[in-house]
């Protein structure tokens, strides 16, 4: 009986877990664009992200982000995508999307690094030339 209450304990702590593959477009926080091309935008979001993520995946064709924030003594990590879309009903606007997910959805400690991320993209967007 012992065992088997440790292996569900054991299932149960991995389904609880997030990865890069988890992160999706359409399930974060976004912001608008506008006055600055794809390629501006792009950099912009690209250079804050490696800051501050173990990059996992970087596709500028289809505008996505994925990266990792580690472990630290207080959190067992998260994951962080930032999505880049063409707007559908404004010429010249983009849509930037963030989502942050914990690592271990149990974690109560971990950071949600959104705010961060679109408070970093956009002063990046300002320096953009």
């Amino acid at each position: 009986m012992g065992k088997r209450f440790l292996i569900a304990i054991l299932f149960a702590a991995l389904a609880a877990c997030n990865t890069t593959a988890d992160l999706s477009r359409g399930q974060g926080t976004s912001f608008v664009v506008e006055g600055k091309s794809y390629d501006q935008i792009w950099k912009a979001a690209h250079k804050f992200s490696s800051y501050q993520l173990a990059l996992t995946l970087a596709d500028k064709e289809t505008g996505t982000i994925k990266g990792e924030k580690p472990s630290t003594m207080w959190s067992a990590g998260e994951v962080v995508g930032v999505f880049i879309t063409k707007s559908p009903i404004k010429a010249d606007t983009y849509i930037v999307e963030v989502q942050n997910k914990k690592v271990l959805t149990t974690n109560i400690m971990a950071t949600d690094w959104t705010t961060t991320f679109i408070n970093g993209i956009k002063l990046e967007l300002e320096d953009a030339k």
